[in-house]
């Protein structure tokens, strides 16, 4: 049933954002930022 794409599932991937942007990823889980809205969020280390 989601593969047919009756349902829109792209709000449900969720945001991906750096350690450097988690300011901007707590917003979004909280809703504060305008346009934009995540059901999930994920912080990624960069370990270069």
């Amino acid at each position: 049933m989601l593969n047919s794409g009756a349902f829109p599932t792209a709000e449900l991937l969720g945001e991906t954002h750096g350690l450097e942007q988690i300011d901007v990823a707590m917003e979004m889980l909280q809703r504060k930022v305008p346009a934009r809205d995540a059901v999930r969020v994920v912080l990624l280390h960069d370990q270069t």
